[in-house]
């Protein structure tokens, strides 16, 4: 996985790679300090299209996609098992301030059952103190 961002006009612009994505399967970055309210941005690979949503999790297997997307979606698509994307995420993002200092969590993939978001398959990774207002 590939991730850059930067803070443009009070909102964060990501750019985010996942090389193995394979088809009925989701990605997502996960922003925050605690366990109990964390803020993600889900990509999934439904039969080779990308879809993107916005939601929260309680880091448990709990996971609540917005009714509203929070995302502007500048750039998504899938190729082969590479998923390449540009979003955009307002600065407030579902209780968590993306302007400050929080831990990031990038999930290499999770199943899509019958349409539905199923667990990770791997532990993600942790990208602490990630700071974005101080990147330009």
């Amino acid at each position: 996985m590939i991730a850059s961002w930067k803070t443009v006009n009070n909102e964060i612009d990501i750019q985010f790679t996942n090389k193995q994505l394979q088809n009925n399967q989701w990605t997502a970055i996960v922003f925050g300090d605690s366990t109990s309210q964390l803020s993600m941005v889900v990509f999934e690979n439904i039969n080779n299209s990308v879809n993107v949503q916005t939601g929260t999790t309680n880091g448990m297997g709990n996971k609540t996609i917005d009714s509203t997307n929070q995302a502007t979606v500048q750039f998504a698509n899938i190729s082969g098992n590479v998923m390449n994307s540009v979003v955009t995420l307002p600065s407030s993002f579902n209780g968590v301030d993306l302007t400050q200092c929080h831990s990031w969590r990038f999930v290499q993939a999770g199943s899509i059952l019958n349409g539905q978001m199923g667990k990770r398959l791997t532990n993600p990774l942790t990208v602490s103190n990630v700071c974005p207002s101080k990147c330009t």
